[in-house]
């Protein structure tokens, strides 16, 4: 959904043609459920309580690794070293 996002805000479909054919193909997309629903609403509480919010999208894709145990690879360290108990690799560095 975010490279989607970012693609069709950029206005680059030829972008978006690339991440289908050199990225999804590689990688699993995960479902977003119940269990995920119920960890990134608790996320988002614990977030706006604290003043830390980050982004809704942010939230569930954190919300997924949290779930499965997952590390999270991301270039956005800035969001999601807010989360407790993620853990996140920056992808760029």
């Amino acid at each position: 959904m975010e490279l989607r996002y970012g693609c069709t805000r950029r206005g680059n479909p030829d972008l978006w043609a690339r991440i289908e054919r050199e990225l999804l193909v590689r990688v699993e997309v995960l479902p977003f459920g119940r269990e995920e629903a119920v960890v990134a609403g608790d996320l988002l509480a614990t977030l706006q309580r604290t003043g830390k919010q980050i982004g809704i999208e942010d939230v569930q894709v954190a919300a997924t690794a949290l779930v499965r145990s997952l590390t999270l690879v991301t270039a956005n360290e800035a969001h999601f070293s807010r989360i407790p108990g993620l853990q996140s690799v920056n992808w760029v560095k």
